[in-house]
């Protein structure tokens, strides 16, 4: 059950006000899937007999005819010329987690509320999804492998739903490949980044202290975040709340409210972060941030926001190539500078101090 109760920063997240507007709508016709928890089985996501689930939803959109362009990797991964929306009633949903395959370069894949017309959708109107401590993430949406030839890429909308005890929440996958560049290590290969908005969410207790069966020496296993970007291009991320985002003590740190990999022109406006076993915006790996107007409290164990990279003395230590820094943008950002941990003081900003130099290669360097 979600706690209530939550002080000022997740208020300001929650109150009336516009979110992000929808991700652009490309100009082919529109394919409604409809989620209901209490729903018989054998539905086929049509309004009349919906689904279950988001993954039974995916697959009765790949049962339908006259809306694909092309399959890949043996029609794994399938691309549609069409809109898709993903209308989900309210309810409960327990214990689903979804692998998302199903791209539409230059359209929008939306995944909102039943009766989402534009507008700010109530607290007691959101679906709940309850991992109930499964080990995967809600909802990973998987991009891979999309090709240059394709250069608009599918615009995925997530808003207005609540998600709670998964080790991780929404996955953001656009796909790469790592080689080493001279003496650091770079993003390549055939894949586009991906690009979303989310906006208008409730992520709680997300982390592997909810995860039951994880130990504190299970240590190949920890979440990663609520919200995980891997090779992303102007992702928004507004008006969210990121609350008790904790791992196991012993892997504490690796997770984070928003963590952005190979990731550029993120943006992270206006939400709330309420108590974080790592710090609460992450990014790594020549990524690029703009990280305003948002609340931060017990936000973190070294700040609310970390630039991370891994330069030659530290690739040595933990066998790793290399990584080149990332740029945070900051403006307007407030709130408590009390650590996840009683009693101790964080910063606003961490990175690797003036005494490390990023790896020849680097922009700048």
């Amino acid at each position: 059950m979600l706690l209530l109760g939550i002080p000022g920063p997740a208020e300001a997240a929650t109150a009336r006000v516009p979110h992000a507007p929808d991700a652009r709508a490309g100009d082919a016709l529109t394919v409604t899937l409809h989620v209901d928890a209490d729903a018989p089985a054998g539905g086929d996501g049509s309004i009349a007999a919906p689904v279950r689930s988001i993954a039974a939803a995916q697959t009765a959109l790949r049962a339908q005819d006259g809306i694909w362009t092309r399959s890949r990797l043996g029609r794994q991964h399938r691309e549609a010329a069409v809109n898709i929306d993903v209308r989900i009633a309210a309810g409960t949903y327990d214990r689903q987690h979804t692998r998302w395959i199903v791209t539409s370069p230059g359209n929008r894949v939306r995944f909102v509320p039943e009766k989402y017309d534009g507008a700010v959708v109530a607290a007691t109107a959101r679906p709940r999804f309850d991992g109930r401590g499964v080990r995967y993430a809600w909802l990973n949406i998987d991009v891979v492998d999309v090709r240059d030839e394709y250069p608009d890429v599918t615009r995925f909308d997530v808003r207005y739903l609540d998600v709670e005890r998964y080790p991780d929440g929404l996955v953001v996958d656009g796909g790469y490949r790592v080689k080493p560049d001279g003496e650091h290590s770079v993003a390549y290969g055939d894949a586009t980044p991906a690009t979303a908005v989310v906006t208008g969410m409730r992520f709680e207790r997300i982390g592997t202290k909810y995860v039951p069966d994880v130990s504190e020496s299970d240590a190949l296993h920890h979440g990663f975040g609520a919200v995980v970007l891997t090779n992303t291009r102007g992702v928004v991320i507004s008006h969210n709340v990121f609350a008790r985002i904790e791992n196991v003590p012993s892997r504490g740190s690796h997770v984070h409210g928003v963590y952005a990999i190979y990731s550029k022109e993120v943006v992270v406006r206006s939400n709330a972060f309420w108590v974080s076993s790592g710090d609460s915006v992450k990014v790594r790996s020549s990524s690029s941030a703009l990280v305003v107007g948002n609340t931060f409290s017990r936000a973190g164990v070294h700040a609310w926001m970390n630039n991370w990279f891994c330069d030659a003395a530290c690739a040595a230590r933990i066998a790793m190539l290399p990584e080149c820094p990332s740029t945070i943008t900051r403006k307007d950002n407030r709130g408590d500078l009390e650590g996840y941990v009683r009693g101790t003081t964080i910063r606003r900003m961490a990175w690797l101090g003036p005494r490390h130099e990023a790896p020849a290669g680097c922009a700048g360097t």
